[in-house]
């Protein structure tokens, strides 16, 4: 007994259930896989392969919920949820104000940062990025604290990081107040309109 195969070209189906095996009447079945994994199905037929994540920033604490939402063909952005407050993300970075250049940080408990005329206020989230020799900073968001003209502490020790060298940039996050605690963050329910 020979075997019949044949190419398929229209994947819209998507991945559909092992019951409709054996229903070649169902248009699903004809246009569909068994498995589709790592790959997202174009509306025009094919499949793409699904992209992939990248590192953007560690977050506090473990309460978070994220959407994606597009604004429009080119534009996405992700909304991070947690207790009380949301930050966005577009374009593989968090939303920030402008950046304050940093000129030092201390070998301390808690570590100072020095980022002359940074107007950040006590309680401010900041994203530190981009600083020479204490590596262990990059891509951290802090809270501030103790904050001077020039300085703020970052509430981390950092005795046992790398020595500073040069560089670096503080920004504070662009952050939405909202009234949701931690237990309702899970119950968030998302739709996308348009």
């Amino acid at each position: 007994m020979a075997k019949v195969q044949y190419g398929i070209t229209n994947l819209t189906g998507g991945e559909v259930t092992p019951r409709l095996d054996g229903r070649p009447d169902v248009a699903k079945q004809r246009a569909g896989l068994r498995v589709c994994e790592n790959f997202q199905v174009v509306p025009h037929g094919g499949l793409r392969k699904r992209s992939g994540t990248q590192f953007i920033c560690e977050l506090e604490g473990t309460d978070h919920v994220t959407q994606t939402f597009a604004y429009s063909t080119s534009d996405s952005y992700t909304l991070i949820f947690g207790v009380n407050t949301i930050w966005i993300a577009k374009d593989r970075g968090l939303v920030t104000e402008t950046a304050d250049t940093v000129s030092a940080v201390s070998k301390a408990n808690p570590g100072v940062v020095t980022a002359t005329g940074h107007g950040f206020s006590n309680g401010d989230k900041v994203l530190l990025q981009s600083i020479g020799g204490m590596h262990e900073l990059n891509n951290r968001i802090v809270t501030v604290a103790g904050a001077t003209a020039n300085t703020f502490s970052i509430g981390i020790d950092t005795t046992g990081y790398t020595t500073y060298t040069s560089g670096g940039t503080a920004s504070k996050l662009v952050t939405v107040t909202t009234t949701y605690a931690a237990d309702e963050l899970q119950d968030l329910r998302f739709a996308q309109y348009n």
